[in-house]
Protein backbone atom coordinates (compact mmCIF):
# COMPACT_ATOMS: atom_id res chain seq x y z
CA UNK A 1 0.00 0.00 0.00
CA UNK A 2 1.56 3.41 -1.01
CA UNK A 3 2.37 5.88 2.06
CA UNK A 4 0.07 8.53 2.19
CA UNK A 5 2.14 11.97 2.01
CA UNK A 6 1.06 14.70 4.47
CA UNK A 7 1.24 17.86 3.08
CA UNK A 8 2.11 19.24 6.67
CA UNK A 9 4.82 17.22 6.35
CA UNK A 10 5.83 18.54 2.90
CA UNK A 11 5.50 22.34 4.44
CA UNK A 12 8.29 21.84 7.19
CA UNK A 13 10.34 19.82 4.57
CA UNK A 14 10.25 22.92 2.22
CA UNK A 15 10.40 25.70 5.68
CA UNK A 16 13.74 23.41 6.68
CA UNK A 17 15.42 23.37 3.32
CA UNK A 18 15.23 27.22 2.86
CA UNK A 19 16.71 27.85 5.78
CA UNK A 20 18.90 25.52 5.18
CA UNK A 21 20.37 26.51 1.62
CA UNK A 22 20.21 30.23 3.16
CA UNK A 23 23.06 29.36 6.04
CA UNK A 24 24.57 27.01 4.06
CA UNK A 25 24.17 27.05 0.45
CA UNK A 26 23.04 24.94 -2.10
CA UNK A 27 26.38 22.71 -2.40
CA UNK A 28 26.43 22.35 1.34
CA UNK A 29 23.24 21.85 2.85
CA UNK A 30 22.40 17.87 2.51
CA UNK A 31 19.01 15.67 2.30
CA UNK A 32 19.43 14.49 5.74
CA UNK A 33 20.08 17.88 7.32
CA UNK A 34 17.12 19.10 5.92
CA UNK A 35 15.16 15.62 6.94
CA UNK A 36 16.47 16.36 10.61
CA UNK A 37 15.56 19.71 11.30
CA UNK A 38 12.20 19.28 9.47
CA UNK A 39 11.80 16.28 12.33
CA UNK A 40 11.10 13.44 9.85
CA UNK A 41 13.62 10.39 9.16
CA UNK A 42 16.01 10.77 6.49
CA UNK A 43 14.65 8.05 4.35
CA UNK A 44 10.92 9.59 4.39
CA UNK A 45 12.13 12.81 3.21
CA UNK A 46 12.56 11.37 -0.28
CA UNK A 47 9.11 10.12 -0.52
CA UNK A 48 8.10 13.90 -0.87
CA UNK A 49 11.33 14.87 -3.26
CA UNK A 50 13.41 12.69 -4.80
CA UNK A 51 16.34 15.40 -4.70
CA UNK A 52 17.81 17.98 -3.32
CA UNK A 53 17.95 19.67 -6.93
CA UNK A 54 14.04 19.10 -6.54
CA UNK A 55 13.23 20.69 -3.24
CA UNK A 56 15.21 24.07 -4.20
CA UNK A 57 13.17 24.21 -7.68
CA UNK A 58 9.90 23.89 -5.49
CA UNK A 59 11.09 26.84 -3.31
CA UNK A 60 11.81 29.31 -6.23
CA UNK A 61 10.14 28.23 -9.09
CA UNK A 62 6.93 30.35 -8.16
CA UNK A 63 9.14 33.30 -7.92
CA UNK A 64 11.60 32.95 -11.16
CA UNK A 65 8.11 32.51 -13.13
CA UNK A 66 6.93 36.21 -11.32
CA UNK A 67 10.13 37.81 -12.14
CA UNK A 68 9.71 36.26 -15.73
CA UNK A 69 6.62 37.54 -16.04
CA UNK A 70 7.80 41.11 -14.97
CA UNK A 71 10.48 41.47 -17.71
CA UNK A 72 9.25 39.33 -20.53
CA UNK A 73 6.47 41.50 -21.71
CA UNK A 74 9.09 44.27 -21.08
CA UNK A 75 10.18 43.93 -24.99
CA UNK A 76 6.70 42.45 -26.11
CA UNK A 77 4.73 45.56 -25.21
CA UNK A 78 7.49 48.24 -26.54
CA UNK A 79 5.51 48.85 -29.72
CA UNK A 80 2.47 49.59 -27.59
CA UNK A 81 4.05 52.60 -25.58
CA UNK A 82 3.65 55.96 -25.92
CA UNK A 83 7.13 57.91 -26.48
CA UNK A 84 5.94 59.88 -23.47
CA UNK A 85 5.68 56.80 -21.03
CA UNK A 86 9.45 55.52 -21.98
CA UNK A 87 10.48 57.30 -18.83
CA UNK A 88 8.35 55.18 -16.10
CA UNK A 89 8.60 52.19 -17.96
CA UNK A 90 12.29 50.86 -15.90
CA UNK A 91 10.87 52.99 -13.05
CA UNK A 92 7.25 50.64 -13.36
CA UNK A 93 9.35 47.47 -13.89
CA UNK A 94 11.70 48.09 -11.18
CA UNK A 95 8.72 48.59 -8.37
CA UNK A 96 7.15 45.24 -9.45
CA UNK A 97 10.69 43.67 -9.04
CA UNK A 98 11.05 45.03 -5.65
CA UNK A 99 7.46 43.67 -4.68
CA UNK A 100 8.22 40.11 -5.38
CA UNK A 101 11.10 40.75 -2.94
CA UNK A 102 8.47 42.29 -0.53
CA UNK A 103 5.88 38.98 -0.76
CA UNK A 104 9.06 36.44 -0.68
CA UNK A 105 11.72 38.09 0.95
CA UNK A 106 13.35 34.58 1.97
CA UNK A 107 13.52 32.54 -1.41
CA UNK A 108 14.08 36.28 -3.57
CA UNK A 109 17.45 35.95 -1.80
CA UNK A 110 18.50 32.28 -2.21
CA UNK A 111 17.32 32.64 -5.89
CA UNK A 112 19.36 35.55 -6.16
CA UNK A 113 22.13 35.04 -3.68
CA UNK A 114 22.32 31.31 -2.61
CA UNK A 115 21.26 29.68 -6.23
CA UNK A 116 25.42 28.44 -7.29
CA UNK A 117 25.28 25.11 -8.44
CA UNK A 118 21.97 25.22 -9.52
CA UNK A 119 20.44 25.71 -12.70
CA UNK A 120 18.68 29.13 -11.83
CA UNK A 121 22.25 30.34 -10.80
CA UNK A 122 22.30 32.62 -13.99
CA UNK A 123 18.67 34.02 -12.90
CA UNK A 124 20.55 37.72 -12.43
CA UNK A 125 22.44 37.67 -15.50
CA UNK A 126 19.14 36.90 -17.55
CA UNK A 127 17.25 39.83 -15.72
CA UNK A 128 20.31 42.20 -16.59
CA UNK A 129 19.83 40.90 -20.16
CA UNK A 130 16.30 40.97 -20.58
CA UNK A 131 16.14 44.83 -19.26
CA UNK A 132 19.25 46.00 -21.09
CA UNK A 133 17.69 44.38 -24.76
CA UNK A 134 14.46 46.25 -23.86
CA UNK A 135 16.16 49.73 -23.26
CA UNK A 136 17.71 49.49 -26.36
CA UNK A 137 15.26 48.17 -28.09
CA UNK A 138 13.35 51.10 -26.72
CA UNK A 139 15.60 53.61 -27.78
CA UNK A 140 15.99 52.14 -31.08
CA UNK A 141 11.57 52.42 -31.57
CA UNK A 142 10.58 55.22 -29.71
CA UNK A 143 13.30 57.83 -30.40
CA UNK A 144 14.67 59.09 -33.95
CA UNK A 145 18.49 57.79 -33.50
CA UNK A 146 18.77 54.15 -32.82
CA UNK A 147 21.14 53.56 -30.34
CA UNK A 148 24.91 53.45 -30.73
CA UNK A 149 27.60 50.93 -30.15
CA UNK A 150 28.71 52.93 -27.34
CA UNK A 151 25.31 53.77 -25.93
CA UNK A 152 24.58 49.66 -25.59
CA UNK A 153 27.90 49.32 -23.90
CA UNK A 154 26.81 52.09 -21.34
CA UNK A 155 22.81 50.67 -21.26
CA UNK A 156 24.30 46.92 -20.26
CA UNK A 157 26.62 48.87 -17.60
CA UNK A 158 24.01 50.91 -16.45
CA UNK A 159 21.46 47.71 -15.99
CA UNK A 160 23.49 45.79 -14.74
CA UNK A 161 24.76 48.20 -11.76
CA UNK A 162 21.06 49.12 -11.59
CA UNK A 163 19.78 45.20 -11.39
CA UNK A 164 22.88 44.44 -8.87
CA UNK A 165 22.02 48.18 -6.61
CA UNK A 166 18.87 46.60 -6.35
CA UNK A 167 19.76 43.09 -5.01
CA UNK A 168 23.05 44.46 -3.05
CA UNK A 169 20.10 46.89 -0.86
CA UNK A 170 17.58 44.27 -0.62
CA UNK A 171 19.41 41.59 -0.05
CA UNK A 172 21.25 43.24 3.23
CA UNK A 173 20.50 42.21 6.59
CA UNK A 174 19.80 45.19 7.82
CA UNK A 175 15.80 47.30 8.69
CA UNK A 176 13.31 46.82 5.63
CA UNK A 177 12.87 50.45 6.22
CA UNK A 178 16.60 51.31 5.74
CA UNK A 179 16.12 49.25 2.78
CA UNK A 180 13.58 50.89 1.52
CA UNK A 181 15.15 54.66 2.40
CA UNK A 182 18.09 53.76 0.40
CA UNK A 183 16.16 52.36 -2.38
CA UNK A 184 14.47 55.91 -2.62
CA UNK A 185 17.80 57.65 -2.80
CA UNK A 186 19.13 54.70 -4.89
CA UNK A 187 16.69 54.57 -7.61
CA UNK A 188 15.92 57.82 -9.13
CA UNK A 189 20.06 58.36 -9.46
CA UNK A 190 19.87 55.41 -11.62
CA UNK A 191 17.26 56.01 -13.30
CA UNK A 192 18.31 59.68 -14.45
CA UNK A 193 21.52 58.12 -15.29
CA UNK A 194 20.51 55.33 -17.64
CA UNK A 195 18.15 58.09 -19.27
CA UNK A 196 20.92 60.51 -20.00
CA UNK A 197 22.81 57.80 -21.50
CA UNK A 198 20.23 57.14 -24.35
CA UNK A 199 19.79 60.51 -25.33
Amino acid sequence: MPQILKPEIKEKILKSALDSFLENGYRSASMQQIAQNAGIAAGNIYNYFKSKELIFSTLVSPVVAEVKAIFKPFVGGLPSFHPGDRMNIAEKKMGEFIKVYQNHRKVFVLLFEKSDSTRFETMRTDVIESMASAVIQMKNKLTPNPATHEQEVLVKAYVTAYINGIISILTEKIDEDLKLEALHKFLPFMRSTLVESLR
